[in-house]
């Protein structure tokens, strides 16, 4: 995004949204990193329209165009967060959304849990895994295929229930093909971002493999096997086994 690897600095983005938008005030106390968004989000009060985040896009197309992919979740029944306005400035172009109060995501979990704290693991991380997989699930079964679901992008409500947030490479009812491969993509990118941050990391590759397989991936498939039986899922699992054994390994060695 603009604000990272650009040259273009925080600080230029809150002048460049105050000139353009209105007057924005951003919120000391949250990071415009990883802590709370991976995508340059900046967060604070904006004169006219409350608490806010605001999203910077390249193009007033790419702002405009994930606007209408949160409406379209929505739409359909599941949580998302709010777009409110969309507007270009001289730096980038902004979607601004509403600040969901006490929205955290899965970035923010300590996962870096060894084998013999039973209470973390039985309590906190499975059923964290359990809820993702849910997620996950669910919109797999509508059609929606978010593209890019890193634990960070993968947010919850103080009330504990999935909220989508960054739809950018949101799909909807890809062609078959398509949405095999995002299956997989999707599935590998939030095994890994979740063993990066040091889940079992005092395990050998295969019993974290294992550990993900069984409270992330077999749930997950489950469910989408519930919702649709005539779905033939075993490529997914061997497709998405195969790589995050390739990554453990890997980090193993290195």
């Amino acid at each position: 995004m603009i604000v990272r690897g650009s040259g273009v600095t925080a600080e230029q983005v809150v002048k460049d949204v105050s000139a353009n938008i209105s007057y924005f005030v951003p919120d000391p106390h949250l990071r415009l990193g990883d802590a709370d968004s991976a995508h340059g989000v900046l967060f604070g009060q904006l004169a006219g329209y409350g608490e806010v985040a605001i999203k910077p896009h390249k193009l007033l197309a790419r702002a405009e165009e994930e606007g209408h992919k949160l409406e379209r979740v929505a739409e359909m029944g599941f949580d998302a967060v709010t777009p409110i306005h969309v507007a270009e400035g001289g730096l980038a172009a902004y979607l601004v959304m509403l600040r969901r109060a006490g929205l955290r995501h899965l970035g923010q979990v300590d996962w870096e849990v060894h084998i013999a704290d039973h209470q973390r693991l039985q309590g906190i991380i499975i059923p964290t895994l359990g809820s993702a997989a849910e997620a996950l699930a669910s919109w797999r079964s509508a059609g929606i295929f978010h593209g890019d679901s890193q634990a960070k992008n993968m947010a919850y409500g103080s009330d504990g229930n999935s909220v989508y947030v960054d739809a950018e490479k949101t799909q909807f009812n890809p062609a078959e093909a398509v949405a095999q491969s995002m299956h997989i993509k999707d599935l590998i990118l939030l095994g890994q971002s979740i063993m990066r941050r040091g889940l079992l990391n005092d395990r050998s590759p295969e019993f974290r493999l294992n550990f993900l397989v069984s409270h992330l991936l077999d749930p997950y498939l489950e469910q989408l096997h519930t919702a649709n039986p005539r779905l033939n899922l075993n490529s997914i699992r061997s497709g998405v086994k195969a790589v995050w054994l390739e990554a453990l390994e890997y980090w193993q060695s290195n």
